[in-house]
C-alpha cells in the first residue's frame, strides 16, 4: 500500500487499499493502524479535508473495524509449506 504524508497535526502519512477496503494511518505520535471495510469515497473525503483529523473523528474513529500494525503482522498466518499442522494420528483402541 501506498502511503502519502500529509499536512495535519494528527497524522504523519495515510493510505488507502482500494482492493481490500484498509485505510492505513500512521499517526504523529507514532501509532500505525489498520481501518477495514473503509469505503473509497471516505478516503477520498479524508484526503481532500480541510481538516483531516476532523474528519477522521466524525466519519472513520470508531465506525470501522480497526486494529494496530503489530496486531495486525502477528495475525498472520504462517506459511503452512514450512510449518505444516500436526498430523493426528488415531487412538489406539483398548
Amino acid at each position: 500500500m501506498r502511503l502519502d504524508t500529509v499536512e495535519s497535526t494528527m497524522f504523519h502519512a495515510i493510505g488507502y487499499d482500494p482492493d481490500l477496503r484498509v485505510l492505513e494511518v500512521i499517526f504523529n505520535s507514532g501509532g500505525i493502524y489498520l481501518y477495514r471495510d473503509v469505503p473509497a469515497d471516505v478516503y477520498d473525503h479524508l484526503m481532500s479535508a480541510e481538516s483531516k483529523g476532523e474528519y477522521f473523528h466524525e466519519v472513520v474513529r470508531d465506525r470501522y473495524p480497526h486494529w494496530t500494525l503489530e496486531e495486525a503482522q502477528a495475525a498472520t498466518p504462517r506459511d503452512v509449506t514450512e510449518h505444516p499442522p500436526a498430523e493426528s494420528k488415531p487412538r489406539a483402541s483398548g
